[in-house]
């Protein structure tokens, strides 16, 4: 196909088991007034029942570029980092954006407003950036989640254009104490395809490794401080989501990995330090998680590490009580 001919976006939805839910996000993407665009949906797995309700919600947006694809059916799914990377492969547009089924585009110009910017720069746009409001279960809103405080810092010190885009840099954006979540980022499909996608052996936080992959080797990119997208926090209580179906300690692992591989792959050394900064607050969380549990030994070796990163005399003397109470828990 030329390049000429292809939409220029490709949303990819990832989706299992959530019908109701998914028709408010499948909705909230063709409710947009920019239409040149498709839809690709990854059904993962779903039971029998909801693969008829997946239909009968397609069947009411026939009109639009829809194309949905049915993965086997597997106890855990196949992981949002796997749907989503499929759904790049099967996707023919000039960029791709991504919607959980469970959140939403809440302004309807999101993708026009994208197209308008993109579309004027002379370079190659890589990755576009935007903002989106975190939502409770009881609606409270959850403020400074994602990148919104550069509007406090960074963003102060520079100018935007007349559409209020600002061109960022990844020293612009490790001013920000979050990263982009994957509901308001953009990616050129090549740049996308050149940092290789998503870390398919990620089940937590795979948006927080393709952020700290991306910034770390994009060239020209944009950022909208327009709040597009509403993400919906998931119910603890509830075990229908990736992040509530790990424990804690699962979590903080998918994050070690995050952060190491920040460490020993990107080039970038202010991104380096904020990876090496932010292991260190997960192996002190692991360290405070397994006193807490009073597996001493195990506790002591992720607090030592912790150490080593950050000489720290209060957590020095904190490593020294679990020592002993790891010496004391083995005597007979």
């Amino acid at each position: 196909m030329k390049e000429t001919d292809k939409p220029f976006f490709s949303i990819i939805i990832p989706t299992r088991d959530r019908p109701e839910l998914f028709k408010n996000a499948l909705e909230s993407v063709c409710n947009q007034m920019f239409t040149d665009f498709e839809i690709i949906v990854i059904n993962d797995g779903s039971s029998e029942q909801n693969e008829k309700e997946y239909n009968n919600i397609l069947s009411q947006y026939d009109k639009h570029n829809i194309r949905i694809e049915h993965l086997i059916y597997r106890p855990n799914g196949h992981n949002s980092s796997f749907t989503r990377n499929y759904g790049v492969e099967l996707s023919q547009g000039l960029y791709v954006c991504f919607l959980d089924d469970d959140d939403s585009w809440i302004d309807n110009e999101h993708l026009s407003n994208a197209h308008h910017s993109i579309k004027a720069q002379i370079n190659k746009v890589d990755l576009y950036l935007s903002n989106q409001i975190a939502i409770k279960k009881d609606g409270t809103l959850v403020p400074n989640v994602w990148i919104e405080d550069l509007q406090e810092t960074a963003l102060k010190k520079i100018d935007p254009d007349k559409t209020g885009i600002y061109k960022v840099t990844t020293d612009i954006l490790l001013q920000s104490n979050g990263f982009c979540h994957l509901n308001c980022s953009i990616y050129s499909r090549l740049f996308f395809d050149k940092i290789n996608g998503l870390d398919e052996n990620l089940r937590y936080e795979e948006d927080r490794d393709i952020y700290i992959r991306a910034i770390d080797k994009a060239g020209q990119m944009l950022h909208s401080p327009k709040v597009i997208a509403q993400h919906n926090i998931p119910d603890k209580n509830k075990k229908n989501n990736i992040s509530t179906q790990q424990n804690e300690l699962e979590k903080l692992i998918f994050q070690l990995r995050i952060f190491d591989k920040g460490i020993l792959f990107c080039k970038n050394k202010k991104i380096k330090k904020r990876c090496l900064e932010n292991k260190m607050y997960v192996l002190k969380n692991i360290t405070d998680i397994l006193y807490k549990e009073k597996k001493y030994k195990d506790s002591y070796t992720y607090g030592k590490e912790a150490f080593s990163i950050n000489l720290s005399l209060k957590w020095l003397f904190f490593c020294i009580l679990i020592y002993i109470k790891s010496n004391l828990s083995t005597k007979p």
